[in-house]
């Protein structure tokens, strides 16, 4: 009999499959990858493959083209600020000639405010009067039999408080308020005199504000301990009928209740007399003391009320010359920009944008001062402009030359980052021109658009475009 082996190929599928997968994990995680699969490497770029002094004077022509781009920007951005001058000086000139032109009419303004002062000044002594009046029941209270005056002390304590003395502090701060604009309005038509007297005059009512609040707080602060009085009170009620009950009680326990109960009895008493004590060691002279001294310093404000009205009648309207008639630009505007490095040219950007918006920021005080009759200096210190934030360049990137394509790379990154930031300088400062142009009356910057101008088409002003 011939015996017929069979194959089983089940096994030899198992073995390929085994094997294939040893293969994998010895190519993939051994060194043996590298010889099998040789990695590629990427094929250099155009900069790679030049050579340094290749590279360097690529570097150079760049950088020559942006210091070409940076240098028309920096003409725009003088040119702007030119505008920006001539405009500002311009309403300079437009604020004298109103100052002028009202100066005899704003003697009349100065009567009338320094008058609605004295009202005002006259209420707050008025105040003190009436809170004198009134310290008077609250010292009599305070000195009397407290089971029968302490409400009277309370309520002569909140009169002071909520009524006399706010009384007395609203006439007042209205009464500053108005001295304020006294003083501003003899700044602004120059009558110095008046200013100054007014200034002094403020003075004195700062001081006078000052000792009011001290006499607030000397008259009132002693009170407000006696607002336990009458708890005070109920409390030793209590306790005192409680130790009744208990000394009547036949209770096991009375002894101890009577023991807590006169405790408390005690503690309630001490508590009654420590405010009865109090009352009598407050110091009434100091409180009347306090409000002679509060109302003779409303008094001594009213008094100098005097010194303003002589200064209001005597003074001389000062002539206000704020500008020169030449137009000769400003030392930055004019300033000789050529031959400046990459890195120099961008901090002057800065700075031109710096000194156009300072510049925005007096042509709105100039307006201010037009429109509300303030000095030029109370307007300017009253206006206030957002400084621009600009992006710090590295030196290094924008001045230096490039031996390799890493550094080309980098700075062609960098000089491309300071010409964007110089347009958006250019645009912002425009921008600021546009609205100083209006608040001139003289439209927009559209009437400055010239087609023969370099850069933005912007011609230089003189101060007869604003005529």
């Amino acid at each position: 009999m011939i015996e017929i082996r069979r194959h089983n190929y089940g096994w030899d599928v198992a073995s390929a499959i085994l094997h294939a997968l040893l293969f994998l994990l010895l190519v993939t995680f051994t060194p043996v990858r590298k010889l099998v699969l040789p990695e590629r490497r990427p094929e250099p770029s155009a900069a790679e493959r030049m050579s340094p002094d290749r590279l360097e004077r690529i570097d150079k022509q760049l950088a020559e083209a942006r210091s070409r781009e940076l240098a028309r920007l920096l003409d725009d951005l003088q040119t702007v600020l030119i505008d920006m001058e001539v405009v500002r000086d311009q309403l300079r000139l437009d604020f004298d000639d109103v100052v002028r032109e009202v100066a005899d009419d704003v003697r009349d303004e100065l009567r009338k405010t320094a008058a609605a002062v004295r009202e005002l000044q006259r209420e707050a002594v008025a105040g003190q009067d009436e809170a004198a009046k009134t310290v008077e029941r609250l010292v009599a209270a305070e000195k009397g039999d407290l089971e029968k005056t302490v409400d009277d002390a309370k309520r002569a304590r909140d009169e002071l408080a909520w009524h006399e003395f706010e009384a007395v502090s609203a006439a007042q701060a209205g009464a500053q308020s108005v001295l304020d604009r006294v003083r501003a309005v003899a700044s602004f038509a120059g009558y110095e005199k008046v200013a100054g007297t007014a200034s002094e005059l403020r003075d004195v009512q700062i001081e006078a504000a000052k000792v009011q609040r001290e006499e607030a707080k000397a008259v009132t602060d002693p009170v407000h301990p006696l607002d336990d009085y009458s708890w005070a009170m109920r409390d030793l009620d209590s306790a005192t009928n409680w130790l009744a009950r208990e000394r009547a009680s036949t209770r096991p326990d009375a002894g101890k209740k009577i023991a807590e109960a006169t405790q408390r009895v005690e503690a309630a008493q001490k508590r009654v007399d420590g405010i009865k004590e109090h009352a009598r060691r407050i110091d009434a002279a100091a409180q009347t003391a306090a409000v002679r001294k509060a109302r003779d310093a409303q008094q001594a404000v009213l008094d100098a009320m005097e010194r303003l009205d002589t200064a209001i009648e005597s003074d001389a309207p000062a002539p206000q010359e704020h500008v020169w008639e030449d137009e000769i630009p400003g030392e930055l505007a004019s300033r000789d920009l050529s031959d400046l490095t990459l890195s120099e040219a961008y901090e002057m950007a800065r700075l031109l944008e710096e000194a156009v918006t300072e510049t925005y920021r007096e042509v709105a005080a100039a307006s201010t001062a037009i429109e509300q009759h303030l000095s030029l200096e109370e307007a300017e210190a009253l206006t206030d402009v957002a400084k621009p934030v600009r992006e710090d360049i590295d030196k290094d990137l924008l001045d230096g030359r490039a031996r390799t394509a890493e550094q080309l790379a980098a700075q062609k990154e960098a000089r491309y980052d300071a010409v964007r930031e110089a347009e958006n300088m250019v645009d912002a400062s425009v921008s600021m021109l546009d609205e100083a142009l209006r608040i001139a009356g003289a439209g927009g910057v559209d009437g400055l658009r010239d087609a023969g101008a370099r850069g933005r088409g912007l011609r230089r002003l003189r101060r007869g475009d604003l005529a």
